[in-house]
């Protein structure tokens, strides 16, 4: 693959996974000033409720990492990718000649840009750069923004495909392994337990606008700082049209802790919209369609929902939440639950007397993630 700035990469051991992927961030952007409410803008499992807190939906993204700053570039934090655009082969245009990808945590790879081209009929094509496991291919996602009355949604398929495959998929033809039909997905290889998260959603404001993107996970990991968390802050990547975003995507590969931190939810905070996703084991009940996780073997190309993942660990916190929960409507929205949590995870003076919001760093931040994904787990909420 051919990096942004037009230079060929280098080809790196093949037994080193991880080599494989680190590229190196851009420029630094100023730390958040976002100061929004206690949030927890929920979804059931697979469905999102998205409520814009200023009429305007869509999430504006920029992300910031563990191990470092990750933005779209320039020296004002923010690259307009439209300048970039230039005439590709017929039939598409190069938004993006190359993805580019950031280490966020020990294991954990991400994009802070994919490779992005516009067909002619609307449909964004995007080279993730994260490889599908072993061998050539790569994660492609094809995503094209559906404007219906307003309301905007994605139209997104996730493959697995190499060179000649992108080539295809540019000219508007079908190839590579399918693997997804849908805007958020969790993809676990069964060989090895190294497991992608990716996302892409649509964009309806301005550039420039601050998101924030976690990924909640089952058990604690090596974070950035040299500590342990249960959620990592990911980049999120914007397309954007002008001054207008397009696509909002994150996407991480995760090749650590694989065998006890499986991704429990996602979590974004904007400036004008924020939400949160869980994933979920399925009932017994349950159709597989709303499972968030499937298996893919890259080996022989199968593809299979996955009705167990994830599977949490034992947690005496969530173990006593549930007890309290016990009577009470709505448990995602009782500040005296989540105050319990709080001091359950080591946050001793809960929500309400410090300046504690669900995108802070360290530890309390992490609890605030934590606890945010417990409450969403509630018998009484997970009701359908």
């Amino acid at each position: 693959m051919i990096p942004a700035n037009g230079s060929p990469a280098p080809t790196p051991p093949e037994d080193d996974f991880l080599a494989r992927l680190r590229r190196t961030a851009d420029d630094a952007v100023p730390p958040s000033t976002l100061d929004l409410d206690v949030v927890l803008r929920s979804s059931r499992r697979g469905v999102q409720r998205r409520r814009s807190l200023a009429g305007v939906a869509g999430v504006v993204a920029l992300g910031l990492v563990g191990t470092g700053v990750v933005t779209a570039g320039g020296p004002d934090g923010l690259r307009d990718l439209a300048r970039e655009v230039v005439t590709g082969s017929p039939g598409y245009e190069v938004v993006t000649a190359g993805a580019t990808l950031v280490d966020v945590a020990p294991g954990v790879v991400a994009v802070s840009e994919p490779a992005t081209y516009l067909r002619d009929d609307g449909t964004y094509v995007l080279d993730l750069g994260l490889p599908a496991w072993d061998g050539d291919d790569r994660f492609l996602v094809e995503a094209r923004v559906v404007n219906d009355l307003g309301h905007l949604t994605t139209d997104v398929t996730l493959r697995a495909g190499d060179d000649d495959d992108l080539a295809a998929l540019r000219a508007g033809r079908p190839a590579g392994t399918v693997i997804d039909d849908g805007r958020r997905s969790v993809i676990v290889d069964p060989a090895s337990g190294r497991t992608l998260a990716v996302g892409v959603e649509p964009g309806d404001a301005l550039a420039g606008d601050l998101t924030r993107t976690f990924v909640g996970l089952t058990a604690e990991v090596a974070d950035g700082a040299g500590g342990r968390a249960t959620s990592l802050e990911l980049p999120t990547a914007q397309v954007v049209d002008g001054p207008t975003v397009v696509l909002d995507v994150y996407a991480a590969l995760l090749d650590a802790d694989e065998r006890t931190a499986q991704v429990r939810g996602v979590m974004s905070f904007g400036t004008n919209e924020q939400w949160t996703v869980t994933c979920e084991a399925l009932r017994p009940d349950e159709a597989d369609e709303l499972a968030c996780a499937v298996r893919y073997d890259a080996a022989t190309g199968l593809v299979e929902v996955d009705r167990d993942y994830p599977t949490l660990v034992d947690d005496p916190v969530l173990d006593m939440l549930r007890v309290e929960a016990v009577g009470i409507d709505l448990p995602s929205g009782d500040v005296g639950l989540l105050d319990a949590c709080l001091a359950g995870r080591g946050v001793p003076d809960g929500s309400a007397t410090l300046d504690l919001r669900p995108w802070s760093e360290g530890p309390q931040g992490d609890a605030w993630r934590r606890c945010a994904l417990d409450l969403l787990e509630l018998p009484t909420f997970m009701e359908r």
